[in-house]
């Protein structure tokens, strides 16, 4: 049996994560493994129709998403031609070929212990004010898995931590940022619950924080470190 692997980001215009997961999935010895875009190029039905090509069937699609939203449910589904994301062994996308689209990081332990590295290796400590910063959903799911998150950086021994969303959802960078100040934080770290910072969230979470008059500063994304190929590679079927 030949398999296929998609690695599917939103859009081709972010850093080059995508790219670097695919990499690293293939030197872990998984087959065949591809990149593809939600917005920009190359689009998941072109690199399927690839995988195709070379007798791929069945293929895993792995959103980079972090949570379950309109996204993952709906719109990269339809880009192979499916209605959602629960048609698992589907025949789609024009060709007779098995999709397998697998769930978002979501609200897991080990997710939150992904984030927890990144706030420590940002030097938070028990002082310092967390802002989770997600994208935000039409779909409850992704305010859902911050709560999730938010309590388990709060048992980890973060206790200042407050919520907000770039988009579709309640919660504004600014009012997260007041909140934390209210609880006496001497600074703020803004956590992204995302695999990278665009030009534009940059600029919300900056126009967000002026009116807050202490340090912040901004820890690292999501990317394609070790510990989140390791948590999407937990999705693949064993032996693909």
């Amino acid at each position: 049996m030949i398999t296929g692997i998609i690695v599917m980001g939103v859009d081709s215009g972010s850093c080059g994560y995508v790219e670097d997961i695919a990499a690293e999935l293939s030197s872990r010895g998984h087959r065949n493994v591809r990149s593809a875009y939600h917005r920009g190029g190359p689009s998941a039905v072109s690199v399927l129709r690839e995988l195709m090509d070379i007798g791929a069937d069945p293929v895993a699609v792995i959103p980079a998403v972090v949570s379950e939203g309109r996204l993952t449910v709906d719109l990269m589904p339809a880009d192979l031609g499916m209605c959602d994301n629960s048609m698992s062994f589907t025949r789609a996308a024009g060709g007779e070929v098995a999709i397998r689209f697998m769930t978002a990081l979501a609200g897991t332990d080990a997710m939150t212990q992904i984030l927890l590295s990144r706030a420590r290796s940002a030097g938070a400590d028990g002082t310092c004010g967390i802002l989770l910063l997600r994208r935000g959903s039409a779909v409850a799911r992704s305010a859902r898995d911050s709560r999730f998150h938010a309590d388990g950086l709060r048992m980890a021994g973060f206790p200042m931590v407050a919520e907000a969303s770039v988009t579709g959802g309640p919660g504004s960078v600014s009012s997260a940022a007041s909140a934390l100040s209210d609880m006496g934080a001497s600074r703020i770290l803004v956590l992204p619950m995302m695999f990278s910072v665009s030009e534009r969230t940059a600029g919300i979470i900056g126009e967000g924080m002026t009116q807050y008059g202490r340090t912040w500063s901004v820890a690292a994304p999501l990317g394609a470190g070790g510990d989140v190929v390791s948590l999407m590679e937990s999705k693949i079927p064993e032996g693909w």
